[in-house]
């Protein structure tokens, strides 16, 4: 699973999860998030796997940040 949360709204729907695995990913969310923001990768479970930033990670690499990102997620999540 990819996705994205602004770190505020990630804090509140921490407090206001309904179930204890919505709280759990709600809070393996805050506690991956960074500024600007961050793709978060989780797996089946919801576990983090890994995440990119579009400041530190997009920015930072020669390739164009479609195949950037491709390769990152093969490297991680192999055989997908």
């Amino acid at each position: 699973m990819c996705t994205w949360i602004l770190d505020t709204a990630a804090n509140r729907l921490v407090d206001e999860a309904e179930t204890e695995a919505n709280r759990e990913l709600m809070q393996t969310l805050y506690d991956n998030w960074a500024w600007p923001v961050t793709f978060e990768f989780l797996n089946q479970q919801g576990e983090f796997v890994t995440g990119l930033n579009s400041l530190e990670d997009f920015d930072a690499s020669p390739l164009p940040n479609h195949e950037f990102m491709l390769n990152h997620l093969a490297e991680h999540f192999p055989g997908h």
